[in-house]
């Protein structure tokens, strides 16, 4: 067996762990341990605040409406320039057929905007008549009511001279205000009083719609169904209630908190077969431990030859949209395969990333002018993480080189990480998008002929994609997924990319190559089925919930010098076949069969033989709690 050969090998023995925790925790992005990126949950639309009416009109009732009006005079509180309805706003018809309203792209309702609907009507004028006037302000209502300024609107002032033919009218502007001197302008309640750790002051400051002025409906909404579909959220609820006087109103919300913590086991063969293919976890996370919506996780693993563990934490940092993410790993294992137990081989691998994640764009769900309709939430985020990772190997129980750029048996090196994510989240299709771009900060070099030197200052991109749609209401799911990287030359063994698995080529063994660059590819077609029929849907579990699958896969694999991998393309076709009766209890069988073959060294496995399975069991919901 060459040393290139076993080079190879051991460098997939230090693979980093695949946490079963949280979707939203910290990962691995790059190397051997890089998985497509989690696809979110299809979307399902929440119900909308209510919204609150103005507040009484307490102005006094107006009359002489024939009365010819000579002035009108609009007193606007709007000091900031008014409300900016969005773009797709249009008034409303006029209330009587001679009225109309008109509204230029971008114009704010303001006081400057009413006195021109005033003039476009003809008023003040020889023939304006109060009663008309009275109508257009009627109209005008109705279309800050309809441009989301809901308890914004007009008011006739008593000190209008109607019988001098002067009207007088102010614009209120909406606003949140505290319903009693004791309480806050948005009141937060937990469902059973348990915010289990969440604070109100993570919910409020959430809502920024609401320390804007005049108030607008559509911005709350949007804070609303943004906050609905935090993973720190299960649901929330929200009332918009009108005060005392015009213009104010108060905003009520009662929150059920997210699942706080959970774990779960896992047993799957995923693992290179060289350090044993079969590996038992342990994970779990809590939420809210430290600040409101904080997240810890920790995953620990076991096969015949690796142990594994990570644990990793994310807390919002001086704002909603950003978040401090922090993540460590470590992996010990050795050599299992039978033929080479003799050479005694282990590895080492240390590892520590942390950085800054903000949220660029984030759109939720929304209604589209179609009724049953609705536009995708879309979030756009963009990160700068420093990683820094320690590898040692042995052979005979002494240190040696394997890796490229290891000396003395060992390989250091630290890196810099541009990330940016991109999720898209519908009724019927889901899309994540994640692309990382790695500079290294300074390494290790060998100083033996024959290991190969990976640049210090190498530079390395990765992107994966991963997709889903629904095909109408038979079941029927495509799925499709997609990585490439590049790089600028030879890289360290924890930025390579490996191929074969089943987060890669399924039919394959795990890390079957591992490679400077390479395209990995797949493409399936599933059908979500019932065997009790749709009278179990409200059914806790659904014994007979299934998911039957078929695929594609395929990969190319290439190294910025020899060695190459002894195939650069590889594909495969096969089945699956997944038992989901609830989140608690999940089961995956998979049967791929390779369309080319690569030669194998070591003992046969099940993977050698295309089987893949996963079980994944998460017993406090199996009990309920």
């Amino acid at each position: 067996m060459s040393l290139a050969h076993v080079g190879g090998l051991l460098l997939s023995l230090a693979a980093p762990v695949h946490a079963q925790t949280a979707a939203d925790a910290p990962h691995e992005r790059t190397g051997p341990g890089a998985e497509p990126p989690i696809l979110p949950a299809w979307a399902s639309p929440h119900a909308l605040p209510s919204q609150a009416p103005a507040a009484d009109d307490k102005s006094q009732p107006v009359t002489g409406g024939e009365q010819r009006v000579r002035s009108i005079v609009v007193v606007g509180d709007f000091a900031r320039g008014g409300g900016i309805p969005v773009s797709s706003w249009r008034p409303p018809e006029g209330s009587a057929a001679a009225l109309r309203l008109d509204h230029r792209p971008g114009e704010a309702l303001d006081a400057a905007w009413i006195r021109r609907q005033f003039a476009l009507n003809g008023l003040p004028g020889s023939e304006g008549r109060v009663s008309a006037a009275l109508a257009l302000v009627q109209s005008i209502n109705r279309a800050l009511v309809t441009a989301g300024f809901v308890n914004s609107g007009l008011i006739v002032s008593e000190s209008s001279r109607i019988s001098n033919g002067v009207l007088e009218v102010r614009l209120v502007e909406g606003r949140l205000v505290p319903p009693a001197n004791d309480e806050e302008a948005i009141s937060v309640a937990f469902a059973d009083d348990d915010p289990n750790g969440l604070t109100a002051g993570f919910i409020r400051r959430r809502f920024p719609a609401a320390a804007r002025t005049p108030l607008s409906a559509v911005a709350i909404e949007r804070d609303f169904r943004l906050l609905a579909e935090s993973p720190a959220i299960r649901t929330i609820n929200a009332d918009l209630r009108p005060g005392a006087r015009p213009g104010e109103a108060s905003l009520h919300l009662l929150v059920e908190p997210a699942r706080r913590g959970d774990v779960s086991f896992g047993y799957a063969n995923d693992r290179s077969p060289a350090v044993g293919s079969e590996r038992l976890s342990a994970a779990g996370y809590l939420r809210n431990a430290l600040t409101g919506g904080d997240l810890i996780t920790a995953e620990i693993g076991y096969t015949k030859g690796v142990e594994d563990a990570q644990i990793a934490y994310a807390t919002p940092f001086l704002s909603p949209r950003t978040s401090l993410n922090l993540r460590g790993s470590y992996n010990d294992a050795a050599v299992v395969d039978r033929p080479l137990l003799p050479l005694d081989i282990r590895a080492e691998e240390r590892a520590v990333e942390g950085g800054i994640v903000h949220r660029l764009i984030e759109e939720p769900l929304a209604p589209t002018a179609v009724a049953g309709r609705w536009t995708p939430s879309r979030t756009l985020s963009a990160g700068l993480l420093v990683a820094y990772r320690d590898q040692r190997s042995f052979l005979f129980g002494e240190p040696f080189s394997f890796a490229p750029g290891s000396k003395d048996g060992r390989s250091r090196y630290g890196a810099l990480r541009l990330t940016g994510d991109y999720l898209v989240r519908g009724v019927r299709e889901v899309l994540a998008v994640s692309a990382t771009a790695t500079m290294g900060l300074g390494g290790t070099r060998s100083d033996i002929p024959g290991i190969l030197n990976p640049d210090p200052n190498f530079l390395a991109g990765l992107v994966q994609i991963n997709y889903a749609r629904r095909l109408g209401g038979s079941g029927l799911e495509v799925r499709a997924r997609l990585a490439g990287q590049l790089a600028s030359g030879i890289l360290y063994s924890g930025e390579r990319l490996s191929i074969g698995g089943q987060s890669s080529v399924r039919g394959y063994r795990e890390n079957l190559f591992l490679v400077d660059e390479g395209a990995i590819g797949g493409a399936e077609l599933a059908w979500n089925f019932n065997l009790a029929g749709r009278a179990a849907a409200q059914r806790r579990f659904e014994w007979g919930s299934f998911s039957l699958s078929g695929f594609a896969d395929a990969a190319f694999a290439h190294n910025q010098a020899d060695p190459q991998p002894p195939r650069r393309f590889i594909a495969s076709l096969g089945a699956g076949l997944a038992w989901t009766p609830s989140d608690a209890l999940q089961l995956s069988i998979v049967r791929g069969e390779a369309l080319r073959d690569v030669p194998r060294s070591g003992s046969r496995d099940l993977q050698d033989r295309g089987w893949h399975f996963r079980l994944t069991v998460r017993p406090l919901r199996l009990l309920g709690t």
